[in-house]
């Protein structure tokens, strides 16, 4: 029960991180705009919304690489390690969390 309430304080930390890397991910960067961009962000969010984790998670690390970058690459990668940390059994619970963190904060450096 601790170990939850702890994963609850932590998880509150991370949402305002989320915010923030989401609101500055509004830029003007051509990448934002291409066709291949977008679809690969429309299929990811489809994904994400049906609770689909691990397919949201495949392609945006797949994504990750060829824009390493991108703060809306980036920003959905935390929320999906944060979604995905959620649903987890205890010991990968901070694992997920960890690496949204990690994604959230390269998402705020990534569009400052």
């Amino acid at each position: 029960m601790m170990e939850r309430t702890r994963s609850a304080a932590r998880r509150f930390g991370i949402l305002a991180l989320l915010c923030t890397a989401q609101a500055l991910g509004t830029g003007s960067d051509p990448v934002r705009h291409s066709a291949a961009f977008q679809s690969l962000m429309q299929k990811s969010d489809s994904l994400f919304a049906a609770r689909r984790y691990g397919d949201a998670l495949a392609i945006l690390e797949n994504a990750n690489k060829t824009y390493p970058s991108e703060a809306d690459v980036l920003w959905r990668l935390a929320n999906v390690m944060i979604n995905a940390g959620d649903v987890a059994e205890d010991e990968a619970m901070d694992r997920y969390y960890n690496r949204s963190v990690e994604y959230a904060t390269r998402a705020v450096a990534a569009d400052p």
